[in-house]
């Protein structure tokens, strides 16, 4: 997956722009700039997160399941991009994630 922007690491975490990576797995998505809150929603799965917060919630609306996720490195403003982390993302919409040191990328698949 190739970004407008290149994915970055910080804190040990692979963090990449939120609107490609929810595209991608077709979610939608929503920003409510005002309180910098990011809402995706894809299938029965919704997930929201806020600018600066530790924590992302991820809720099942068939299930009734919800969850309380702690981030190790919360959502984050990067110039003009807001930058997700790829691991909570992607396991929260059920994608097994693995990390290849070697070459340096994120292996998703689901």
């Amino acid at each position: 997956m190739q970004f407008d922007v290149p994915a970055q690491i910080i804190g040990d975490r692979t963090m990449v722009p939120m609107r490609k990576i929810f595209e991608t797995f077709n979610a939608q998505i929503e920003w409510f700039g005002e309180t910098q809150v990011i809402m995706a929603t894809r299938g029965s799965v919704i997930i929201v997160m806020q600018i600066g917060e530790p924590t992302m919630n991820v809720n099942d609306i068939f299930t009734g399941e919800a969850k309380e996720i702690t981030l190790d490195v919360p959502p984050c403003i990067v110039g003009d991009r807001t930058l997700v982390p790829v691991r909570a993302i992607s396991e929260s919409l059920g994608m097994d994630v693995k990390w290849d040191d070697l070459t340096r990328t994120v292996l998703i698949t689901g």
